[in-house]
Order: structure tokens, then C-alpha cells, then sequence
């Protein structure tokens, strides 16, 4: 149909998403002039959240070119911002979920900062866990929300017909991006070849 095939024309150009605080608009204008040089579309990369039990409830579901809403396929929101209470990170979430959920659905309260030696040779050695800040919460949605940018972004093509399966559509998203391309940041770390 011709709404797919303006989809597919759109994707051929290249976008990139951007991280950005709203409290930063000026990252966001340095970051633009240089795109704008490089004919780049820039996209804000946070997109509205889905819970697990949304993404496996919708994983099957057949897109059809008329129900596509551009704006949440080709458009993003600010990053959340980690500079204020557990509170007000649990309402900025709440604004931007599309249907139910909750912080716990996405970021783990502790985690393990040597989990991060395959890829940061700084971090930190041992396997115990630590508190996650606000600041890594919000951090951790940003990125969440951006991929699953990403993702919806890729829908209405994939479900054109180009790619079936909602595992297809994850790693053509991490090929188009580049993601696990190359070697290997440390050696030990070969199942990212």
C-alpha cells in the first residue's frame, strides 16, 4: 500500500535518537546543528513505556497501516530526569506509560556493578549489590524508553510483511543500530561478536 511504502522510504533515511534532558536544551541545539551538517532526522529517543505484559499481550499482534499513530512511531519525549525523589521519578513514569506499570517493572531496586566489567574495565570487581540512585533509575528509563522507541519505530515495516516474529524485530533493530557489531570490547566477552 502506498502508507507502507512512504514507511519504508522513510526508514531509508537515517535517524538518529537523542537522550536529552529537558532542563539541557542547549546539548539538544549543539546536537542538532551538527545532524542538520551530517542530513540527519533527529527523533527525541524516549518513547512511551510498555510493561512486560503489554509488549508480550501486543508481541502477535497484527499492525495494519491505517491504525499506525505517527506521532508515537516517529516521535520521542524528553529524558527522565533523575534530579528529584523517588516520588516524582515514579510520577514522570506514570505520565508516560501507556497503560499500567510500574517503576519495579523496569528497574531493579539493587544491582551488581561488576555485572559491567565485560564492557567498562573500570568497574567495579565483586558480586555485590548495591542500591540503584534515582539518577541511575531515571538513567535506565531513558534507555528503556528509547529502544522501545526504537522498536516502534521498526513496527510498521516489520509488520508489513519484511520481518515476522517479535525476536526478528529485536535484532534487526540492534543491526540497523550497529549494536553487537565488531569485536568483542574484552576478549573474554566473545558472545558480543
Amino acid at each position: 500500500s502506498r502508507v507502507t511504502s512512504l514507511f519504508v522510504d522513510a526508514c531509508e533515511i537515517p535517524t538518529v535518537r537523542v537522550i536529552n534532558l529537558k532542563r539541557r536544551p542547549d546539548r539538544l541545539l549543539d546536537f542538532m546543528a551538527d545532524a542538520a551538517k551530517e542530513q540527519l532526522l533527529v527523533i527525541k529517543g524516549p518513547a512511551k513505556l510498555r510493561s512486560k505484559s503489554q509488549v508480550k499481550k501486543n508481541a502477535n499482534a497484527i499492525v495494519s497501516p491505517s491504525s499506525i499513530d505517527v506521532n508515537e512511531a516517529c516521535s520521542g519525549y524528553d529524558a527522565f530526569d533523575g534530579q528529584c525523589g523517588a516520588d516524582e521519578l515514579e510520577e514522570q513514569l506514570l505520565e508516560r506509560l501507556a497503560g499500567d506499570g510500574a517503576l519495579s517493572d523496569f528497574i531493579r531496586a539493587k544491582w551488581r556493578p561488576g555485572d559491567l566489567r565485560a564492557f567498562d574495565r573500570e568497574a567495579r570487581n565483586g558480586n555485590e549489590l548495591v542500591a540503584t540512585s534515582i539518577t541511575e533509575r531515571a538513567c535506565a528509563l531513558s534507555h528503556i524508553a528509547s529502544w522501545m522507541g526504537v522498536e516502534q519505530s521498526l513496527s510498521p515495516v516489520v509488520n508489513a510483511g519484511e520481518v515476522d516474529g517479535y525476536e526478528q524485530k529485536v535484532i534487526r533493530m540492534f543491526k540497523i543500530s550497529g549494536f553487537a557489531r565488531g569485536p568483542a570490547l574484552l576478549h573474554k566477552n566473545t558472545d558480543m561478536e
